[in-house]
């Protein structure tokens, strides 16, 4: 999903409220859309190391989610909203963040609200974030880190 563009949600991938998706090694980079310029969730997103950088939206640069979405060795980077969710724009939905997530250099942060990010697992390193547990993930940006866990 290269430089695409969307007037609504999910400038590279819309997901609807009954859709589930996929990725595995999907690069999305260069979207741009008022919601979500990378991807916009509204149904179960399962995310395996896929790359997510470079996109644009007002909310939610990189991701916008509003329902479930897990991620296992992605890497959030690069991408900008023109409000917030720099990197992930969390909007009552739930974050699974599992192994090796990088989610940093996003602008103006790298996502909202802060300990947002609930659940991870497997991983040998812990760091704590906020009301859950976050693992063998990276978060670091400009403005903080999501779930305010201290930069490893």
């Amino acid at each position: 999903m290269l430089g695409n563009s969307a007037s609504g949600g999910g400038g590279g991938i819309a997901n609807g409220a009954l859709g589930t998706v996929n990725l595995n090694g999907t690069i999305v980079i260069g979207n741009t859309a008022p919601l979500g310029g990378g991807i916009a969730n509204q149904g179960t997103l399962n995310d395996l190391n896929s790359p997510v950088r470079n996109n644009n939206a007002t909310t939610g640069g990189g991701i916008a989610n509003q329902a479930a979405l897990n991620l296992t060795g992605a890497v959030i980077t690069g991408n900008v909203a023109s409000m917030d969710g720099g990197g992930i724009a969390n909007e009552g939905g739930t974050v699974t963040l599992t192994k090796y997530n990088t989610i940093a250099r996003n602008s103006p942060d790298n996502c909202i609200p802060l300990g947002s990010i609930l659940v991870a697992s497997d991983s040998r390193r812990w760091v704590s974030a906020g009301p859950g547990w976050l693992s063998g993930s990276r978060l670091l940006g400009r403005k903080g880190i999501c779930g305010n866990a201290p930069d490893p």
